[in-house]
């Protein structure tokens, strides 16, 4: 017994146990448990002393430790002892359970986190497939109008395509829905300055390769003139234009003069490789646009309604060249300032991007058209129509009826 007491009494010399002590010491306070106050009892330690005395006490029994060689006999001597034993068996309990109940707690933790998260989230995902169902919903009504509306339009199509005195090719193509009406859509039109639109994209393409930038300027030549009561042909001779200020009188003006001067700098073989790349097989380009004698040899640009309609589409979609590029392409469209065809009925609020063609038997426009209610592509391309008044009110008839069909109910 006496053994017992003197190893208690030496357990208080050991600076590590110290800590231990403090701790402990604390934990009794706090928590008022009696087991842990009879655990702590053998320490002797009078807990309504002040706790300067304490304090006092506790240093005055460490500091009765004389060096480090007695420190390390007496843990080796405590701990071969019955109550060191005793008391190394109580801490390492402890931490057992104590690590137990951590990770316990940290399960539980992770478990009811799982549970508030889930149920969150079922919440969420059943919000987002009720958002998902009706909108869905209004989907399959709108498509299903649409489709009505377009099987209703077609026959009104096909009507005025037969009181036509001329030959006429139309194609047009609800962007939304993906519903087409094709007249004749296949047959072979002249080109006119419809050809313009893929001229601009293989211009798009060629400053994409590397061939040619828009900063560059071309001097305008004798032989690039064709006449114009404005443009480019009033012009004197030398005048130098970057591209990209020729790309615009190409297309918002329809200048003819600025055409011939970016032809020249691609040549044909590279832009009828381009269009093949572009997938408008049926256009070709073998002369220049207003090159009138050799038109009457039989040498003819052609394309067709569904051709324009596949670029304009690519155009739309961000397809054509790059994504930069075909938004820049479409800007310049709907900067078109001739707009006595598809515009000429439609509300002025409606943005068209769009591109004219003419010539003594043809005229043509092909472009896309923005609504609240849906975007839509119409190419209308006549030919042999005498009375060039009527061709054109043929096409602003088609354009004003589809969306009067389709996207302009109220």
């Amino acid at each position: 017994m006496k053994r017992i007491l003197s190893g208690i009494n030496d357990i208080l010399k050991y600076k590590i146990i110290r800590f231990k002590i403090v701790r402990g010491v604390r934990r009794i306070r706090q928590s008022q448990s009696r087991a842990r106050y009879k655990g702590f009892r053998f320490l002797n330690i009078d807990y309504e002393q002040d706790r300067s005395k304490k304090r006092a006490r506790m240093n005055q029994v460490i500091n009765s430790f004389k060096s480090t060689a007695d420190f390390k006999k007496f843990r080796r001597f405590y701990y071969k002892s019955l109550s060191g034993k005793l008391l190394k068996l109580f801490y390492s309990v402890r931490n057992i359970l104590l690590s137990l109940f951590l990770a316990a707690f940290n399960d539980l933790r992770h478990l009811l986190r799982r549970i508030v998260l889930g149920f969150r989230y079922k919440h969420a995902f059943l919000l987002t497939g009720m958002v998902l169902a009706v909108s869905l919903g209004f989907y399959y009504l709108a498509f299903t109008e649409r489709c009505k509306d377009y099987h209703k339009l077609i026959y009104d199509l096909e009507r005025q395509s037969s009181e036509f005195s001329g030959e006429v090719g139309i194609f047009v193509k609800d962007l939304w829905t993906g519903k087409t009406i094709k007249i004749n859509s296949n047959m072979l039109f002249p080109s006119a300055s419809l050809v313009k639109v893929p001229i601009m994209a293989a211009l798009f393409q060629a400053q994409e390769d590397g061939i040619l930038d828009f900063s560059d300027e071309i001097a305008l030549k004798r032989r690039h003139k064709v006449w114009a009561k404005h443009g480019l042909y009033r012009k004197r001779v030398g005048t130098k234009y970057t591209i990209e200020q020729l790309i615009k009188h190409m297309i918002v003006t329809s200048d003819n003069t600025a055409t011939n001067m970016l032809v020249e700098v691609l040549g044909f073989d590279y832009l009828n490789e381009k269009f093949a790349e572009f997938g408008i097989y049926d256009t070709n380009l073998c002369r220049g646009v207003m090159e009138l004698k050799l038109r009457r040899r039989g040498i003819e640009n052609y394309t067709t309604a569904e051709d324009m309609a596949l670029l304009l589409e690519k155009i739309y979609k961000k397809e054509l060249v790059s994504s930069k590029a075909s938004k820049r392409m479409l800007e310049i469209l709907k900067s078109q300032r001739v707009n006595d065809r598809i515009p000429y009925l439609l509300p002025d609020d409606l943005d068209v991007a769009h591109k004219t063609g003419s010539l003594k038997d043809t005229i043509s426009d092909v472009g896309i058209v923005f609504t609240s209610k849906g975007d839509f592509i119409i190419c209308v391309l006549t030919l042999n129509e005498k009375n060039w008044r009527k061709a054109k009110k043929f096409i602003r008839d088609i354009a004003a009826h589809t969306y009067n069909y389709c996207y302009g109910k109220s």
